[in-house]
């Protein structure tokens, strides 16, 4: 099993975690002192009298639903342990991100996510504190290279590697103001991912994100 390889001591280096992205703004209102404020003219009565004004309405920002897209299915080579099912699954794990990344919760790619996996742990925590901020994520493109190789690493279990490279954009939007944050960034590292009983499982990441 994959935890008692963990407790045996394989490992996969030091992993790279992918920080959140965390969105702000600061508005600062200020007024430049030193002089002396003038002495109002006098005024009549009617120029004191307020005019009438027109009150309007404050619009909200119109709500930005995340970008649809189809559930993402398993495909047949995921079927078997080889180096082709860990290139299938590999595969399949990039859509699961993908998808999930827009969804109100992290349950889909649980479904697929080895419990001890630091990466995979990080990468929910982060969905849970998105989900709970002012922005929204309504767009993710995880736009990988075709994955032609993997190398087998698994000692008491089946663990292939996967060399991943990918560009990845991304879309926040603000739920108070509508305010719409874009981000580009690179991916590049290793996905490890492990075949039992159940089928494949991600059981971690090495990826650095610049």
């Amino acid at each position: 099993m994959f935890s008692s390889m963990w407790r045996n001591g394989f490992g996969v280096g030091s992993v790279r975690l992918v920080a959140a992205v965390v969105v702000g703004g600061l508005l600062l209102a200020g007024c430049s002192g030193g002089e002396e404020p003038s002495v109002p003219a006098p005024t009549t009565q009617a120029e004191q009298e307020p005019a009438d004004t027109e009150t309007t309405e404050t619009s909200a920002p119109e709500t930005v639903e995340p970008e649809e897209r189809p559930v993402p299915e398993e495909p047949d080579a995921m079927k078997i342990g080889d180096k082709a099912g860990a290139i299938a699954a590999a595969e399949f794990f990039v859509e699961v991100i993908e998808y999930d990344a827009v969804q109100k919760d992290s349950s889909f790619f649980s479904k697929y996510a080895f419990g001890e996996c630091t990466w995979c742990n990080e990468y929910k925590k982060n969905h849970q504190k998105r989900s709970e901020s002012d922005f929204s994520l309504t767009r993710y493109v995880f736009d990988a290279e075709e994955i032609v190789d993997a190398s087998f690493v698994g000692e008491n279990s089946v663990m292939w590697s996967i060399p991943i490279r990918a560009n990845i954009s991304s879309e926040y939007t603000s739920t108070t103001d509508g305010e719409l944050i874009k981000t580009d960034q690179k991916l590049t590292g290793d996905m490890y991912v492990g075949f039992n009983d159940d089928g494949w499982l991600l059981v971690e990441g090495d990826f650095l994100v610049e």
